[in-house]
């Protein structure tokens, strides 16, 4: 039973990795959609007076 057990693990963990991989490969593509997005809003942040942010 236990060697089923740790072939299961393995496999989970198999998946997982791609899984990440996937997850990685995406992640460029995804920031330089965003990056100016999010831009905007750091802009108009940077561009209120301290005392209300905080």
């Amino acid at each position: 039973m236990a060697a089923t057990d740790g072939g299961d693990a393995a496999a989970e963990l198999k998946k997982r990795a791609e899984r990440l991989r996937e997850c990685a490969r995406e992640a460029p593509s995804i920031a330089r959609r965003l990056g100016p997005y999010l831009d905007e809003f750091v802009i108009g942040d940077e561009e209120r007076p301290a005392a209300l942010g905080t």
